[in-house]
């Protein structure tokens, strides 16, 4: 497991958290529910230099399930008194409600128009999809583009998993996928704790 720290500005990767030498972490915990909370937290010495890069609004990349990374944005920091520095983070995608707002209508398309023509004003791009159908998307409502995508990928009975790419040391891209659900829609929650 490794923690990569991401510049929010260029998205340059700074430094890593692996556990080996003086880069270390330690009670890292994710949680994880579908359609509900990620977040992200974890516990490194102040003294290392890496520590710097996990302040307010700094992006974290950790590996997932699928060989790619998730994404989180680090909302609270807490240096206690034995020279540790507590991160709590939650998922960047969640940011995608406040780059752009869909506004009331009726949209009409097959998944990858009606996901494009949201993503097109965010830092996201779209990944796997695996529907060709139109559908009708009927918005009543303001809604952000994150809050919109859940609602498509629902019309469209998919899964909607988002993923960041890195190559080497180097950043490649944020992707939303629209894939098909494995097994039943149960609302479970993981919590990997120590990963």
């Amino acid at each position: 497991m490794k923690i990569l720290a991401l510049n929010p500005q260029t998205d340059m990767l700074l430094g890593e958290l692996n556990n080996r030498g003086n880069k270390i972490f330690t009670e890292d915990k994710h949680i994880k529910e579908i359609d509900g909370e990620n977040s992200f937290q974890f516990i490194t010495p102040i003294g290392i230099k890496e520590a710097k890069f996990f302040d307010q609004r700094s992006r974290i990349l950790i590996p997932s399930e699928t060989g790619s990374f998730e994404e989180f944005i680090v909302f609270h920091t807490n240096e206690s008194m034995d020279d540790k520095k507590q991160v709590v983070s939650t998922a960047a995608y969640t940011e995608m409600d406040k780059e752009y707002v869909i506004s009331p209508g009726t949209y009409v398309g097959t998944l990858a128009e009606l996901a494009n023509e949201a993503l097109e004003f965010t830092t996201y791009d779209l990944g796997i999809y695996e529907s060709i159908q139109r559908k009708t998307i009927v918005v009543t409502e303001h809604v952000g583009v994150y809050t919109y995508l859940s609602r498509v990928a629902k019309e469209f009975e998919l899964e909607m998993p988002i993923r960041t790419e890195t190559s080497g040391t180097r950043f490649t891209g944020r992707f939303v996928d629209f894939v098909k659900r494995i097994g039943p829609d149960l609302k479970r929650k993981l919590s990997m704790v120590g990963i």
